[in-house]
Formats: structure tokens, C-alpha cells, sequence
């Protein structure tokens, strides 16, 4: 296992899947995602199972899980109950190694359940040892696979503090449904930012910061990738 950052989150994957996520994460940012959460590594048994979750080998990927728009439901599929586009997945689907193999599949695809977060790698290591086929991607080859940056487009750009410097951010006088989730979130865990409005004001930030300082998180009063995705976990397992 090696560290990989995806979206300004870091998480152990399987050293020989480096650059097929450096390809998922480019195809994702190419086609508009911006992603809240994205993580690998969970040493867990799979659900009813007594086998390893895929998730445990660092081969599998959990994009803005539940509360931040991707679940895990039953009953049929739809689009209306996923954060990704048709495009998004197709560009997925199309990443292929030099040999031809279609690398990911979907979890949204699921016949019985439908898990829209979950993506996993679906070939061998000797398979992704011949290297991916950028052609497929669509865009170049990032120059440190080793570790990939969130934004093509800020390659030289080293923040000093993530939460308040990514692009994704939610902050003061945004206005959009990523506040209503962040608000919503926030209440459920005992911060109360008052009404559900979408509207992040005073007393949005002063929840989320009171947040931050209880769970140990730096106080930016700006909800990053780590904040997003520690408030995510905690409502899901509540």
C-alpha cells in the first residue's frame, strides 16, 4: 500500500493501481466533479460477508458517500439519486489499460443494491503493471504519479492549508445545496447553524467552527475536504 491524495484527501491504495486512480481523478476533474470526499482504504468485511471488502486491498474508492449525494440504496437506478452525470461515468468506463482492459466499474451499476459511491478497479496487478492508455483519458499524463495534485490546473500551487485554499470549499456567503447538506450535517451532529437555508451566514460558521475545535480539526470556519468527509462519516454511522 502507498499514500495517494485524490481531491485534497489522502488514503493508502495499492501501489500498483497509482495510475489508474491518477486516470479516474482526471477524467472526474476534466468532466466538472469536485468532490467533497473521496477515500480508499477501509479494512472492513464486506456487508453479510465474511470477505474483505475490496476497500481492505486498496482498490476500491468511496466518492461523496451518503449525506453528501452518492448512497447507498435500494430499488431502481436513476440519475436523479447520484451527484455523477451520465458523461462522468462514460469517461470512466472508458479508461482502459495499453492492453485494452476497461479498468473500473460502478457501483451505481449494481443489479440488487445500488452503491453510487463506490468505484472499484476490476483488473489484475499484472494488468495494470502495462500502464494505462492516456488516450483514453483524455488528458496528459500528470507529471508525479506518485503524488497527483486535485487540480490539473494548479500544478505549481502548494497550499498551506487545504481546507481553506481548495476550490471546492463551502464558505461564508456561498449559496447553494452543498450548504443546505453542510447545515444539515451539522445539526445532526449537535452544532446547530440554524435554519436549513442554503445560505451560509454567521451562524453557519460559527457551528461549523465550534465543529472544527470539538473534533480537533483546524478552526477555518471553511468546510474542505476534511471536514466534509469527517461530518459525512460521523452522520453515516450514527
Amino acid at each position: 500500500m502507498t499514500p495517494y491524495t485524490s481531491f485534497g484527501m489522502t488514503s493508502p491504495v495499492s501501489k500498483p493501481s497509482v495510475e489508474a486512480w491518477a486516470a479516474f481523478d482526471s477524467v472526474l476533474q476534466a468532466d466538472g466533479y469536485k468532490a467533497k470526499s473521496s477515500w480508499c482504504y477501509n479494512c472492513r468485511k464486506i456487508k453479510g460477508s465474511t470477505k474483505l471488502s475490496l476497500h481492505s486491498h486498496g482498490i476500491a474508492r468511496d466518492i461523496d458517500p451518503f449525506a453528501l449525494g452518492n448512497p447507498f440504496v435500494g430499488g431502481e437506478f436513476s440519475w436523479d439519486k447520484t451527484k455523477f452525470t451520465k458523461q462522468q461515468i462514460d469517461s470512466v468506463y472508458e479508461i482502459t489499460t495499453k492492453a485494452g482492459l476497461q479498468v473500473f466499474t460502478w457501483g451505481g451499476f449494481w443489479k440488487a443494491k445500488k452503491d453510487y459511491m463506490h468505484f472499484q478497479i476490476n483488473v489484475k496487478p499484472t494488468d495494470l503493471a502495462v500502464g494505462i492508455d492516456w488516450t483514453t483519458v483524455g488528458v496528459p499524463v500528470p507529471p508525479d504519479l506518485s503524488a497527483p495534485v486535485t487540480h490539473r490546473d494548479t500544478l505549481a500551487m502548494t497550499p498551506s492549508h487545504p481546507d481553506e485554499e481548495e476550490e471546492m470549499a463551502t464558505k461564508l456567503g456561498d449559496r447553494d445545496g452543498d450548504v443546505g447538506r453542510l447545515q444539515d450535517l451539522l445539526r445532526q451532529r449537535g452544532f446547530d447553524p440554524g435554519a436549513t437555508d442554503e445560505k451560509f451566514g454567521p451562524n453557519t460558521k460559527a457551528a461549523l467552527e465550534a465543529y472544527q475545535k470539538t473534533e480537533g480539526l483546524t478552526v477555518t470556519g471553511i468546510a474542505g475536504p476534511g471536514t466534509w468527509s469527517m461530518l459525512a462519516a460521523q452522520v453515516a454511522t450514527q
